[in-house]
């Protein structure tokens, strides 16, 4: 049997002085679960006709059925139960968990000799004392009945075990007790008078408590009775009548419900407290996350890749733990390593894999521990994104001047990627002996004509590629008196966004339809891209457009940033050496970034939910309102407003029922896109993605542009309404028409 946990320095800092009297936290508790913090995602509230309920709160807790019991004024016990209960009914199986709190006294009244009866003798040592001394008077009596042997047939087993414990922290006296019994009967099944069938019947059980001794508060005219919060954890499983060797053992953890149960100690402590100051960011007792990945920005093709995973943990016992880097295009695990963790720190796990693929690797390094049956990840900080770009083996090589003319020099040089060993330089066939094993060769004193210029590049595997450029060395050059202006249609624009751009060139009277135009972009980075700009008209006007694509975030909500935008024009005649003039332009460009705020399920009437998901009336109308943003529009003047595509989507049992797609012009402040629709009557999945064509988001965070929730629909009782109060002013025939018209709509509806 596991010892019982001790309160550490992590425990003593969680639980401060307790300054108010048990009814003070009891009601700060009730109210806390009344506004849902930290909890209930739907609340309930009923008036009990029982006399000893003063109400009754009914909600869900991360998918637990749980209630609040609130006992009436002159009884010292309030209660709250979050119990799971999963059950089978025809195989008599069934698995029974729960946490169970509870304000009442320490001990119970009825309990207490005499003696304790006056104030005097009523001292908190003596209680707990006395309290100790009973549980383990009681549980010796029952381990001393399984020790010595089960009562119907010699096949029959049993066992159990306890320990109770108490410990103290400042005006705080924490008692601890477990319990732990495991039970299996001989069963006979009888049929004429004959047994026909033999089996047994398993039980497993298991308790975990924590009491909280707070301070005394009076009940009773001569005696001060000391209150306290008890929390405890209980796991049941059961097998009725079965064969045999039966392989199922339940899910029995009492290392998970011991620490699930000090995790409620916690919360309900900071619940209560609303802690601020030194303590308030207080330490999980569990967790562990990604901090940060290092990994190269870029590696070859067939290159062995090392990644560092720096992770925080804090376990309070020795954990399982699980990294891996996952390629989230394929969804496999591409490097993983198992791990044993305790204690609490910073750890750096290095993880390597193999590339033969020349791609962008998008990848995520995640962190996951065991708990229970299932490895689990923490809510937040548990994984970290990331890219490589992979390099093949490429040659390639860069020209200078572009246009060269006769007896000039001309450059050329490798920008040739790979684990390059070898380069090879041909001209016009040849190889050239004099270069050798150079990145760069010079062309010197160039003659007129056309000629061809090969480079072959070698690896250190063998591997080849080669590239090839026929070029034209000119006879002379026209005066350079090229003239050349061009504007943008605006100064700022986003993302997906054409930035235009009109000019003219002219070169005296000639006809400039034999010009061309091109555009170099220069991007904050450093990285340029060459954009065709297409040939003039005749008189030298041209436009030239150019789409912005989807841009990274440098940060989040992410600001414009300056693009500056070189335009060429270039002008030759036949024979001669080609002539430019160039202008350069600055524009602003913003990236996009959207907020998806919400996505709510909406009908003129909703029934709160008993088991999770909300109640739609089947075959009336209802609908889905999904609120976004654009916040980097904020404070940004002049800057136009995105239209995303929302997608709108209703399944069924895992098949696509409805779906719908609506584009909105989305602004800095929330605006919503609706989408109506009528169901039969059924459970259902609704998601919406916004940006559903992928427009505007960087693709790293298009995961927070989907959301998903579950509803089912079902037919509603008919309603006789006596009355609907309303306020409408009826003054005037419009006014008077649009009140017949509510009316006609309610009306209809409720039909």
């Amino acid at each position: 049997m596991p010892p019982l946990t001790s309160i550490n320095a992590v425990h003593a800092r969680e639980y401060p002085e307790f300054n108010y009297t048990p009814d003070d936290l009891w009601r700060e508790f009730v109210d806390e679960l009344s506004n849902g913090t930290g909890m209930g995602e739907k609340r309930k509230f009923l008036n009990m006709s029982e006399t000893k309920y003063a109400e009754i709160v009914s909600y869900i807790y991360h998918g637990y059925l749980c209630d609040t019991r609130i006992f009436r004024d002159d009884s010292p016990w309030h209660i709250v139960t979050i119990a799971d209960l999963m059950g089978d009914k025809p195989s008599y199986k069934y698995v029974v968990y729960g946490l169970y709190i509870k304000f009442c006294l320490l001990p119970k009244p009825e309990t207490l000799p005499k003696q304790y009866f006056s104030k005097e003798n009523y001292t908190l040592d003596a209680a707990i004392g006395y309290f100790i001394s009973k549980q383990k008077e009681e549980y010796a009596k029952v381990k001393k009945e399984f020790d010595r042997g089960m009562d119907y047939s010699p096949d029959d087993e049993g066992s159990y075990n306890y320990q109770v414990n108490e410990r103290t922290y400042g005006n705080v006296s924490i008692i601890e007790w477990f319990e732990e019994m495991y039970t299996s009967h001989t069963v006979k099944e009888w049929k004429d008078g004959k047994v026909v069938k033999l089996g047994k019947t398993y039980n497993k059980f298991m308790r975990y408590n924590v009491f909280i001794i707070v301070n005394a508060v009076k009940w009773y005219p001569n005696c001060d009775f000391y209150q306290c919060i008890l929390i405890r954890g209980e796991t049941r499983w059961s097998s009725g009548f079965a064969p045999y060797n039966v392989s199922e053992s339940g899910k029995y953890d009492p290392d998970t419900l011991r620490e699930d149960v000090w995790d409620w100690v916690g919360l309900i402590t900071r619940m209560l407290h609303k802690e601020t100051g030194e303590h308030a960011e207080k330490e999980k007792r569990n967790h562990l996350q990604v901090l940060s990945v290092e990994s190269p920005s870029s590696v070859m093709k067939g290159n062995v890749v090392n990644v560092n995973v720096t992770l925080s943990y804090n376990f309070s016992k020795s954990t399982a733990t699980y990294v891996a880097i996952q390629n989230l295009v394929t969804g496999e695990d591409i490097a993983f390593k198992g791990l044993s963790l305790s204690g609490s720190g910073n750890l750096t796990v290095n993880l390597r894999f193999l590339v033969n693929e020349s791609a962008t690797l998008h990848l995520s390094a995640y962190a996951l521990y065991f708990k229970g049956e299932n490895y689990i990840h923490d809510d937040e900080g548990w994984c970290l994104n990331f890219d490589i770009n992979v390099e093949k083996l490429t040659a390639s090589f860069m020209m200078e001047p572009e246009n060269p003319i006769v007896n000039e020099t001309i450059t050329f040089t490798s920008n040739s990627t790979g684990n390059i060993v070898e380069y090879r330089w041909f001209l016009d066939g040849k190889y050239l002996t004099s270069v050798g094993n150079s990145s760069m060769w010079i062309y010197r004193n160039a003659t007129a004509g056309s000629h061809t210029v090969e480079l072959i590049v070698v690896d250190a595997d063998g591997n080849t590629d080669a590239a090839s450029l026929i070029f034209h060395v000119e006879e002379e050059a026209l005066p350079s008196n090229l003239a050349l202006t061009a504007t943008t249609d605006k100064s700022l624009y986003i993302t997906k966004e054409k930035i235009v751009i009109k000019g003219k060139v002219t070169y005296g009277e000639k006809d400039m339809s034999e010009a061309s135009v091109n555009l170099k972009i220069r991007f904050p980075d450093g990285t340029m891209k060459t954009w065709p700009g297409g040939h003039p008209d005749s008189d030298g006007s041209f436009t030239v457009s150019y789409e912005i694509p989807i841009i990274p975030f440098k940060a989040v909500p992410p600001e414009p940033e300056d693009w500056n935008i070189e335009v060429i024009a270039t002008y030759q005649e036949s024979g001669k050496k080609p002539i430019t003039a160039s202008t350069t332009l600055t524009v602003k460009v913003l990236p996009i970034w959207l907020k998806f705020h919400g996505m709510h399920l909406v009908q003129v009437i909703e029934v709160p939910a008993a088991s999770g998901c909300p109640i739609l009336a089947a075959s009336k109308e209802a609908g889905v309102r999904v609120i976004v943003s654009c916040p980097c529009l904020k404070e940004v003047d002049g800057a136009s407003k995105p239209k995303i595509k929302v997608k709108f989507t209703i399944d069924l049992d895992g098949t696509k029922f409805l779906e719908k797609e609506k584009e909105v012009e989305v602004g800095s402040e929330p605006t919503q896109a609706d989408f109506i629709f009528r169901l039969p009557e059924g459970a259902y999945t609704v998601s919406a993605l916004v940006d559903s064509d992928y427009k505007y988001m960087d693709i790293k965070y298009m995961d927070d542009m989907l959301k998903v929730k579950s509803f089912r629909t079902k037919k509603m009782k008919t309603l006789d309404i006596l009355f609907l109060p309303i306020r409408l002013d009826l003054k005037g025939t419009d006014a008077l028409l649009k009140y017949f018209d509510f009316c006609r709509k309610h009306e209809k509806f409720m039909r």
